[in-house]
Formats: C-alpha cells, structure tokens, sequence
C-alpha cells in the first residue's frame, strides 16, 4: 500500500482506491476485533484505531455486535486481537490519515485555477452604483 501511494501520489484514482480499501478494512477491524487483556500497550494501539473510525463513522459501539457463530447484532461475536492484528490495525490508521490530506491537496491543486475563473469581484464603486442606480430606475418604473 505504502509504496503504492509513494509512486502515484498525484492519481487521485489510485488514491481514492487505497483508501477506500483501508478505511473498509480499519471499519471491519474496529467492528469485529477487542483488544486482548491484560496489556497495556496493546489498549494504547486500540485507541490509536478507534480515533480515526470515531471520526469516520461516528460513534463506534463497543461490545458484541458482530459474531460468526451467533450472539449480538449481526451474527458475530468480537474477536480478541493479538498485537500484530492491532499493530496491522495503527499501520491502517496511518495510511488514512495519510491518503485522505494526499487526495485533498491534489483536488485543491486541479480547482484553484478553475475557481480564479468562476469569481469576479466588482472593479471599483463604479460596478455596484451603476447596478444600484438600474434597480432604483426599474422599482421608480414600477
């Protein structure tokens, strides 16, 4: 994924592919994997995952909503998380965080020059009296 973005950072296409896949992967991790228990450093990787999804997809419910064999809101149960899946879940994370200011500034890039176009400011008072002056006329008609 890494190197994929590296080589193709201007193709917002080949952008907008990573991270989608990465923030479905990070939202299917979040739903479906707890953090194992009784270890610190591996709650401090969790939250790093939640912080993203938080502001992704709202308020992430914690407890058993997804199960393979039953029990809970679709079918599933949580999966307890050995550190490489949380670890697998951070790199995720950072790739989010990564592509998301990537496609931005690309986008900002390609409109700012259509958008000089689009806005026209009033060269002077000129501009605005004449138009004040043609609506006093048309309401003085009336």
């Amino acid at each position: 994924i890494g190197s994929q973005i590296e080589r193709q950072q201007d193709d917002n296409a080949c952008l907008a592919y990573w991270l989608t896949n990465t923030v479905t992967l990070l939202h299917l991790l979040q739903r479906n994997i707890k953090p194992a228990s009784g270890s610190g450093g591996v709650k401090r990787v969790a939250a790093a995952g939640r912080s993203i999804m938080g502001g992704l997809f709202g308020r992430q419910p914690m407890g058993g909503e997804a199960s393979i064999h039953g029990g809970g809101v679709g079918g599933f149960r949580l999966v307890e998380a050995k550190y490489p899946a949380l670890l697998f879940k951070q790199q995720l994370d950072a790739f989010v965080q990564k592509i998301f200011p990537m496609m931005r500034d690309n986008v900002k890039k390609n409109i700012t020059p259509m958008l000089g176009h689009c806005i026209h400011t009033p060269r002077g008072t000129h501009g605005r009296a004449g138009a004040a002056a043609s609506s006093r006329r048309a309401t003085a008609a009336a």
